[in-house]
């Protein structure tokens, strides 16, 4: 591999990337030394340690001809090993290399060689892991013709990564929520009608509202109440004779169920589409949350082509009052906006119904679950957001909701978090 010209900036380099660089012999070995001049040779970089103590265990390097077996620690500057209280921990006692990407200070007391690779990393990968931007893919400049196959294999298989990940959480949280493990697909929904601007405020009132005594027993007027009470969208006082009902209403169902609202400041609508806004898309899961309970016992058959059919056909009708524009909270709440839309039935298909069918599934059924959700998900529009506007400039096959959910985990899992040597791509683009 041919050495690289050096960047100036250390800060360039993160200490998992320089782990990485490592683990996957990413640098230039050629007359490799120590700080002291001893001629280093690596028989074995050894296995990433994911527990305490040194980076990596049980590699195997010759220095001045002399085999050695341990430990290697990995610093960008040779003084993080003081700054991270390395010297004085036990732990750290079978090291036999020290590898930094900048020696700024020497380090007389280790018992082991030290050797910098600063100079030695391509430059491919000191550019890879510079964005120009928060929301820029990492390697998109040296993306090739075949690139993009590769990233097909990768974000699928990151994809059931996500999935599997996701399934052990939400197994968590049937074991929490038993015996109403359908609280799972209630908190899903939550989320899915939160949006990423508002999800934290969802979570919140999902949180104040006892499922378990709800479920089945209240009309969609009852559901509008509460969801807009414990929103703390029924405070201020009203012409309009159904709010002045949903605000009684709320008084009874507040007692009754011992509810309790959440600051109204906790909600966000700036540069939101209105038909975002979150009165409207509580007065959309309200319809949801009076309507599941009757499919429940067909959902639970996991059977994902029958659920996205159900979707498909679920025809929300609103309260008549909303079928008139008007104001609640100081916002406009338009008629038009109150059906849910093809992009949002196909958004709480895949974020909540499907996540929800793999957390419920036999382990020896899963795989073929999984293999119907993907030819359902290949049925559904792609999702738009930021995240796929960015991927499409490299991917213009972004088609289906297949499509862009597996760019949603690749970027989610590995992309954000500059996991690049974990991805069959950032590996690729970085040997070249």
């Amino acid at each position: 591999m041919r050495a690289s010209c050096v960047i100036n900036q250390t800060e360039i380099m993160k200490e998992v990337q320089l782990s990485h660089v490592w683990e996957y012999q990413l640098f230039d070995a050629k007359d490799l030394r120590s700080s002291k001049g001893e001629l280093i040779r690596i028989l074995d970089q050894g296995v990433l340690n994911v527990n305490s103590g040194p980076d990596f265990i049980d590699a195997q390097i010759y220095v001045d001809g002399l085999l050695m077996v341990g430990d290697v620690e990995i610093h960008i500057k040779s003084s993080d090993y003081l700054k991270h209280g390395h010297r004085t921990d036990a732990a750290y006692g079978k090291m036999i290399l020290h590898v930094v990407y900048e020696e700024d200070v020497h380090l007389p007391f280790l018992n082991c060689p030290t050797i910098e690779l600063k100079g030695r990393v391509p430059l491919q990968y000191l550019r890879h892991v510079q964005p120009t931007s928060k929301l820029d893919i990492y390697c998109r400049s040296l993306w090739r013709n075949d690139t993009a196959d590769k990233f097909k294999v990768e974000m699928e298989r990151t994809w059931r990564e996500r999935l599997l990940k996701n399934r052990q959480a939400h197994l968590d949280l049937i074991q929490r929520f038993y015996p109403y493990d359908v609280k799972l697909l209630y908190q899903l929904l939550f989320r899915v009608f939160g949006q990423p601007v508002n999800q934290d405020a969802m979570e919140l009132l999902f949180a104040r509202i006892s499922f378990e005594k709800m479920m089945g027993r209240l009309s969609i007027m009852d559901w509008e109440a509460v969801l807009l009470g414990v929103g703390g969208f029924l405070t201020a006082l009203a012409e309009d004779v159904y709010i002045i009902q949903l605000r009684e209403r709320y008084r009874i169902l507040k007692m009754r169920f011992a509810l309790e609202e959440i600051p109204a400041s906790l909600w966000r609508f700036s540069r939101m589409r209105p038909a975002n806004f979150p009165p409207v898309r509580l007065i959309q899961l309200a319809q949801l949350c009076a309507l599941l309970p009757n499919s429940l016992e067909h959902l639970k058959k996991r059977n994902v082509a029958e659920a996205l059919q159900w979707l498909h056909e679920l025809d929300i009708q609103t309260s008549l009052f909303w079928q008139e524009p008007r104001v609640l909270q100081g916002y406009t709440i338009k008629a038009s906006y109150q059906l849910l839309s093809k992009q949002m039935k196909a958004s709480v298909f895949a974020n909540a119904f499907v996540p929800y069918f793999i957390a419920l599934e036999e382990d020896t059924q899963l795989e073929l679950l999984i293999e119907s959700v993907s030819r359902s998900l290949a049925k559904l529009p792609a999702e738009t957001n930021h995240v796929i506007l960015q991927w499409n400039r490299l991917l213009p096959s972004i088609t289906s909701m297949a499509d862009s959910q597996m760019i949603l985990a690749q970027y989610k899992l590995k992309c954000i978090h500059q996991k690049c040597m974990d991805c069959l791509v950032g590996i690729s683009v970085c040997k070249d």
